[in-house]
């Protein structure tokens, strides 16, 4: 359901709608869209997103169809436009275009149809594909004047039936110059400092403009991670200082900018509805979206309470709970924007679930929720995660006394930003690692880091059969195939 309500009274699906005013200056002249992005995808509906400066409202039309959706362009909302597309068939075409006034005019003649794909229904066996990936701008590892984001283009071009934008997809708290900490030359950014929300925009701004960014934006799911807010943010770690000792919380202006920049189905002046989301593939496959940033406990924190330590908190973990003894998808795949396995955080703090050498992760939590979906039945369960800026993948085997549940991990990464490979990893929950793709040595140009901007890649046969696979722009750096396993009641 579209919750804006500024939007929903300009909204128009089958019927023509007047009197909707927009906020953006008048043009005669109708245009064809590049700033676009598809998103919430079920089996019916998905959520389309616009961003344009100069035309009153985004336009949308089903060829050969009735449907016509239409929203307003909002100033106040970084002159964004969201509508929730209704009543869609599983796999279909939709133009996309702007104009100045709300009515249902012709479409530009010059816009191309784009494809939408939608979820199969729950008994549906059809195989699938999608990829996923984060960790993009970060340390001055930018868009490159010639190549703009050097794997996006790449990663757009192969066939997904959608894509997980897994968080990281801008450095809020960082910049980009014209000379990239790889010695090639940039694409300057112009942003102010945080905490303005403009800087959140502009950074927003900034990826939008690359071609591939966007195609990358049309059919996925978005989380987000720190770097949306600030370095390892969480409600007690979220502030700047601005003037004399004034501290700004940036959680909330973060959020905003996402919600003015993703295609998520809710306004951006929501300030409480919950990020975390499930969304069914057909008979195989049960998507998680977790968020692992409004409701953590403090990082510096030790786990040794009565209650385990946070970082769902308590609504979100047994909504997951719920979910992992209800679903009867041969899969249930987890995306959590910061892994299970390596340890992050700096002085001391964890903001990883794992513990490292410290007894301040994650891990009880973790492991209860493990123990969850053990007693509901369910023996292998499947998590993709980012943020460490390279490539792994870890089988973990959090109980003794059964070893054959087991949970696999893979993490990938950037896509494009810097690399800080390192080899420390958790075997608190059993762990074993069984890939660890990074340099032999220091990279220093662009070039020599390509091979190590990766993402993953998920299949599903018809069968139900599971397949891991890790990616760079060149080739498969690795690949792993799960069978399906039998849920023992």
């Amino acid at each position: 359901m579209l919750r804006d309500p500024t939007a929903r009274a300009c909204v128009i699906a089958l019927v023509l709608l007047a009197g909707c005013e927009s906020e953006a200056g008048p043009r005669e002249d109708a245009v064809c869209l590049e700033n676009v992005a598809l998103g919430e995808m079920s089996s019916r509906s998905a959520v389309l997103w616009a961003r344009e400066e100069t035309r009153g409202y985004l336009h949308a039309r089903v060829p050969g169809g009735d449907g016509r959706f239409v929203a307003p362009f909002l100033a106040r909302y970084d002159h964004t436009a969201r509508v929730r597309l209704r009543d869609l068939a599983g796999s279909s075409e939709l133009v996309v275009w702007a104009s100045d006034g709300p009515s249902a005019e012709e479409t530009p003649p010059d816009c191309a149809p784009r494809q939408v794909r939608l979820a199969p229904e729950p008994n549906d066996p059809t195989p699938l594909r999608f990829a996923f990936g984060g960790d993009v701008a970060g340390q001055n590892v930018c868009r490159d004047r010639a190549h703009g984001f050097p794997t996006l283009p790449e990663l757009t071009s192969r066939a997904h039936d959608f894509r997980i934008l897994l968080g990281d997809m801008i450095y809020a708290d960082d910049t980009c110059l014209e000379e990239g900490a790889l010695g090639n030359v940039q694409v300057p950014m112009d942003s102010p400092p945080l905490p303005s929300l403009e800087a959140y925009r502009a950074h927003w701004r900034y990826a939008e403009d690359d071609a591939a960014y966007r195609a990358l934006r049309w059919g996925a799911y978005a989380v987000w991670d720190d770097h949306e807010i600030v370095n390892d943010a969480g409600p007690h770690h979220d502030h700047v200082r601005r003037g004399r000792g004034q501290h700004v919380s940036l959680l909330p202006i973060g959020r905003r900018g996402l919600l003015e920049h993703d295609a998520l189905d809710l306004p951006p002046s929501d300030t409480s509805t919950p990020l975390h989301r499930r969304f069914r593939w057909g008979r195989h496959l049960e998507l998680v979206l977790l968020d692992t940033r409004s409701h953590r406990d403090d990082d510096a924190a030790s786990d040794d309470g009565p209650e385990p330590k946070t970082m769902l908190g308590r609504a979100q973990r047994e909504w997951l709970a719920d979910l992992l003894r209800s679903s009867d998808a041969s899969w249930i795949v987890i995306v959590s924007s910061v892994p299970i396995a390596l340890p992050t955080g700096a002085n001391g703090r964890r903001d990883s679930w794992a513990s490292g050498d410290t007894d301040r992760g994650f891990v009880r939590e973790l492991r209860g929720l493990f123990e969850v979906a053990r007693r509901a039945g369910r023996r292998e369960l499947v998590f993709l995660t980012t943020d460490v800026h390279f490539t792994a993948a870890f089988e973990h085997h959090p109980f003794e006394d059964d070893p054959g549940f087991v949970v696999h991990e893979l993490v990938t990464g950037p896509l494009s930003a810097g690399l800080f490979p390192f080899d420390a990893f958790d075997t608190t929950l059993g762990t074993e690692r069984v890939l660890h793709f990074v340099p032999d040595e220091p990279v220093r140009t662009l070039r020599d880091a390509r091979p190590y901007f990766t993402w993953g890649e998920v299949e599903i046969d018809r069968e139900g059969a599971l397949t891991l696979s890790a990616r760079n722009a060149d080739e498969e750096v690795w690949r792993a195939t799960l069978l399906r396993a039998p849920r023992s009641r």
